[in-house]
């Protein structure tokens, strides 16, 4: 049964264990001060960091530093069992350990998901032939030793490659880079999210429906005696609408030229060279002439730019698979690659919100601003085209402490929903 959620905000720690490796379990829930949990589409593992306040010295009980464990679960009173954050991770370092007062300390457990030292501890010296996706989908099983479910998109793209002694990640790395799905979209991703981990490209991501919309002001948050307040007069809050508003944003990152055209978004030259036929052949790209679907419908630069930019010059060597003679190298499709990466990097916009924990990365939101300029009368369009639209979370801090649960999102989008001429 659902519990009713009074404000936008609210969280319930259901488990809190310190397991050592003995067998050994501590409930610290009581002990918890704060709880930050890192969650990024570009990095493979969710990460989290608790501050304890302790007056049982769990430290100096445990007497030793092992392989212990810690396991949290944490949920949005009213929302399903399937949104709650559940986590077992490894704590991978105690710091800033100091006294409070007499027989009161507080330190922090560095923790990150216990898949990580799967992938830490191992190397892979072997010969991987397939796609992308089932390579991906070999080495989480035997490798990673998890018991989280693996969602993966399907790659086009017969690979052939040897590990040199590589990590598991490395060698998933390697995989997201040579992966191109069927809609000839190569940028894939691998996170962990709610649903566990991912194997997925941009296209699928962008092509999901919106999650949720965030306003940038705060919009009929209040509910009043016509709409159900206990009593005349008595107004409280709606967490629904709550939880839509921005408490804060920040403007991390608008566009950087520069960084753009070093990273061969908008022109470049490849040249390859054929190990097979020793001839060599040189590929231009141009970034506006990609006709992929995107978050909004125009791009985030003019076409100006594309073409009067220089191309950028990328090398590359081509290899077979020995069975078929297959090209299992990704130069058909690496400036491609390079393009979307570069466009997704660079427009970055960071807010802060009341939390859910069925907010995680990887899923596709809207953001609805309007500029900061004078209001008339006139009825005059005062929406931000530029900061609007849609946007893919890319990271995402959930900050659990005395004052509720604060979601601080980092949002990106490659193009805009309009261009907006000056009146």
């Amino acid at each position: 049964m659902l519990k009713t959620v009074f404000q936008a905000g609210e969280y319930d720690i259901l488990e809190a264990n310190w397991m050592l490796s003995g067998g050994k379990t501590f409930d610290v829930r009581s002990q918890i001060e704060n709880i930050i949990v890192y969650e990024d589409i570009y990095k493979p593992f969710t990460t989290a960091t608790i501050i304890m306040i302790d007056t049982f010295d769990l430290p100096g009980e445990i007497g030793r530093f092992s392989r212990d464990l810690f396991k949290i679960k944490i949920r949005t009173p009213g929302l399903p069992d399937n949104t709650h954050m559940n986590f077992v991770f490894f704590i991978d370092s105690i710091d800033r350990r100091h006294m409070r007062r007499d027989r009161l300390q507080s330190y922090c457990l560095n923790l990150v998901q216990k898949e990580y030292v799967e992938s830490l501890h191992k190397t892979i010296s072997k010969t991987f032939s397939g796609t992308g996706d089932g390579i991906v989908e070999k080495i989480v099983k035997d490798y990673l030793l998890t018991d989280l479910p693996l969602i993966t998109e399907s790659s086009t793209k017969q690979i052939k490659y040897t590990s040199n002694f590589w990590s598991p990640i490395k060698n998933i790395e390697y995989c997201k880079q040579h992966s191109i799905n069927g809609k000839q979209v190569p940028l894939y991703f691998f996170f962990n999210c709610r649903e566990g981990f991912k194997f997925v490209s941009l296209d699928k991501l962008i092509n999901q429906k919106p999650y949720q919309t965030f306003y940038g002001s705060d919009f009929m948050s209040l509910k009043n005696e016509q709409e159900g307040s206990p009593a005349f007069g008595e107004s409280r809050r709606e967490p629904n609408k709550d939880w839509q508003v921005v408490q804060e944003t920040l403007w991390e990152k608008h566009f950087t030229y520069t960084n753009m055209h070093q990273a061969s978004a908008f022109k470049s030259d490849l040249t390859t060279h054929d190990l097979l036929t020793k001839k060599y052949k040189v590929v231009r790209w141009q970034g506006d002439k990609d006709p992929r679907t995107r978050l909004n419908p125009r791009l985030g630069y003019v076409e100006d730019v594309y073409a009067t930019a220089g191309a950028t010059r990328i090398t590359a060597s081509k290899y077979y698979d020995s069975h078929d003679m297959a090209d299992v190298t990704n130069t058909k499709f690496i400036q491609k690659y390079q393009t979307e990466l570069a466009e997704i990097l660079q427009y970055k916009v960071q807010i802060d919100v009341l939390g859910r924990t069925d907010y995680t990365v990887g899923q596709r939101v809207k953001l609805d601003m309007n500029r900061p300029i004078h209001i008339d009368k006139t009825g005059m369009d005062i929406r931000d085209y530029l900061l609007s639209g849609d946007y893919l979370i890319t990271a995402i801090s959930h900050q659990f402490g005395a004052a509720g649960h604060v979601a601080t999102i980092e949002l990106s989008k490659e193009s805009t929903i309009a261009v907006r001429l000056p009146q």
